[in-house]
């Protein structure tokens, strides 16, 4: 518990896992209700911010209360599922070799991680180095915008190391290595295209090529990985039951990591999570696959 609470960065929770795809085929408001001793406060959306700060205005131990809160799914101001936050949550300690997933602590012996190991491997890992991504690359990319874009009214004034430093937080790492691979590899690029389902915003995938739906994420923190899985397993469900009907013929499911080490991606945190989407992409019918590429300096 006190790793937790000295750790709110390391834990996942996921609004999916409360509101379900059913709830968001059927229109869910994206509206939250806290409950703890009689206290409640709603929220627009559960993230581990809103839930130390309900804490914090209560005047109670965030590490002694944060499984123990009530999380109420509302639609039209009514209740719909309520959940304790115990069971939506991921947090993994490495150091005692653990895991605590939807309100079940899981430790891991070694038998468990030579499973673990051996089930990812059973997907196919695919590098291809072209694909890497460099830090020169990505001030390239920005001075090649910035030669397209200086001239723009919103620019107007400033000088060029301004503009340039604009320019990178508009074409944050993520989203250059996205538009690069549509330039230079022939990806069709739907980062930032999301589908509205209901009202919830849901973002279908970053790229498309040959059948692949690619979900991109660059770094290696555990969390990219989960926001990963979530968001490939997501965008599949709604796939598969035709709520994107805009989006080409798909037949494989890719996580695509670029990592900022180079960390084998058995060794990276979440491997429980890798283990079930491999089975969840399978049972919907699609050959799962996962893309490693590396930040280069």
């Amino acid at each position: 518990m006190t790793a937790i609470a000295e750790n709110p960065t390391q834990v996942n929770i996921s609004e999916l896992d409360i509101i379900g795809v059913t709830e968001i085929f059927n229109h869910n408001d994206g509206e939250f209700q806290l409950s703890y001793r009689g206290q409640q406060k709603n929220i627009s959306s559960l993230s581990n911010a809103e839930i130390e700060k309900f804490c914090d205005e209560n005047g109670w131990d965030y590490s002694r209360t944060l499984l123990n809160i009530s999380v109420i799914s509302l639609y039209n101001g009514h209740s719909v599922v309520t959940k304790k936050v115990r069971d939506l949550i991921d947090y993994t300690d490495d150091g005692q070799k653990c895991l605590l997933s939807k309100g079940t602590w899981y430790q891991y012996n070694d038998d468990y991680l030579s499973y673990l190991r051996d089930s990812i491997a059973e997907i196919e890992v695919k590098y291809n180095p072209a694909f890497d991504f460099s830090r020169e690359q990505h001030d390239n990319f920005i001075n090649q915008k910035y030669e397209e874009e200086k001239n723009e009214p919103r620019y107007q004034g400033q000088d060029e190391t301004a503009i340039k430093i604009a320019l990178k937080q508009k074409y944050y790492a993520e989203r250059a290595y996205n538009l690069l691979r549509e330039q230079e590899n022939g990806f069709q690029n739907y980062d930032r295209v999301d589908v509205k389902i209901g009202d919830c915003n849901i973002e279908v995938m970053d790229l498309y090529k040959d059948g692949m739906m690619c979900a991109v994420k660059i770094g290696s923190a555990s969390s990219k990985l989960c926001y990963a899985v979530d968001q490939s397993l997501t965008a599949l469900k709604l796939y598969k039951k035709g709520n994107l009907p805009n989006v080409p013929k798909i037949n494989t499911v890719v996580l695509w990591f670029v990592l900022e080490t180079q960390t084998h991606i058995e060794d990276v945190d979440g491997r429980p999570q890798l283990n079930q989407w491999k089975k969840e992409v399978r049972l919907q019918g699609f050959t799962p696959m996962i893309y490693i590429n590396y930040r280069l300096n």
